[in-house]
């Protein structure tokens, strides 16, 4: 089989989503390709016996599962040079002197780690000694909660969105980052109070699809509304406490 022509062009997209079933329509949204373009590949696939297609649903064969295993981590490994190649590391604390990550051989890549991605965003985390330049890195996380009033005690990491796509952090995408960061009581509660504040339960239940945490927010705009929800959540009181600290209306 000529697996090097199999997999050019948008071949690796298709295949990143094939962890589960999906249509069509579901690949050509998440890979942000025409239908028509999708279908090709499919039938590429299909055609060699490494897809099988039920009930409108394409699946890649058992035999096969590793090829999406190799197309992930074709997209992880390039997401790491973009990263390694946009760091750069405060040698000095003084003097503020800053070096190319790349170009500093006493770090390795434990110093920072991507936490979440897709074919083309991910959430990454460095260490306290790092801070990336690129202007399609975004600063999120905990340092982003005290634009909008709700101050944290931040640790040394630092966390960043890659993206082409936008221009800045928008709040229902940074309750998705924190909850990817940590999903814990306490984040959580920071994440209901920015949910709060801002009047965006709408907004980030439609935001977390893309993250894959569409349960997760559900859980906390359930919170929000009194409903009965998982034990991992503030309690009641904990939660009206937060809320008069940080001038939340509840």
């Amino acid at each position: 089989m000529d697996w090097e022509e199999l997999l050019t062009g948008k071949a690796l997209e298709v295949l990143y989503y094939l962890d589960e079933p999906a249509s069509v329509s579901e690949l050509a949204e998440k890979t942000d390709n025409y239908r028509a373009t999708v279908h090709r590949i499919l039938d590429r696939f299909t055609n060699r016996g490494i897809i099988q297609k039920r009930d409108s649903q394409y699946r890649l064969k058992e035999d096969f599962r590793l090829v999406n295993d190799f197309a992930k981590e074709y997209f992880h490994q390039v997401h790491r040079g973009v990263t390694s190649s946009s760091l750069l590391v405060n040698q000095d604390k003084d003097s503020q002197t800053e070096t190319r990550f790349q170009q500093v051989q006493t770090y390795g890549s434990e110093s920072y780690d991507i936490l979440w991605e897709s074919i083309d965003s991910f959430l990454v985390r460095t260490d306290k000694n790092l801070r990336i330049d690129g202007s399609d890195f975004h600063l999120t996380g905990p340092e982003r909660f005290g634009e909008y009033g709700i101050e944290l005690i931040t640790t040394d990491d630092r966390y960043y969105f890659y993206s082409e796509d936008i221009d800045e952090i928008e709040p229902e995408d940074l309750v998705c980052h924190m909850l990817l960061i940590d999903d814990g009581v306490r984040y959580r509660t920071y994440c209901l109070l920015l949910i709060q504040k801002e009047s965006i339960a709408e907004e980030v239940m439609e935001a977390s699809k893309g993250y894959g945490i569409d349960c997760l927010v559900e859980s906390l705009v359930d919170y929000l509304a009194g409903e009965q929800t998982e034990p991992d959540m503030p309690s009641r009181a904990e939660f009206e406490s937060a809320a008069e600290k940080y001038g939340v209306r509840v």
